[in-house]
């Protein structure tokens, strides 16, 4: 997911490029990648990666799933 679609979903890459915020609660989580590791070349994003686990960004489409893996 490139940066236009981060700020579609309201999330923001921190600068240890690990975790994101949430814009409206500030809420800070780290996808679990699937293989590969941290953000390590084949590493697979898991479904919703995106969501804040506060729901504050339900509106965004899962069509970025499909985004994140391209």
């Amino acid at each position: 997911m490139g940066s236009p679609s981060r700020k579609r979903a309201g999330i923001v890459l921190l600068a240890d490029l690990s975790h994101y915020r949430c814009e409206a609660c500030g809420c800070v989580w780290s996808p679990n990648l699937q293989s590969g590791g941290r953000f390590q070349r084949g590493a697979r994003f898991p479904r919703g990666w995106w969501k804040c686990p506060n729901g504050c960004n339900e509106f965004a489409n899962e069509r970025q799933d499909a985004e994140s893996n391209l």
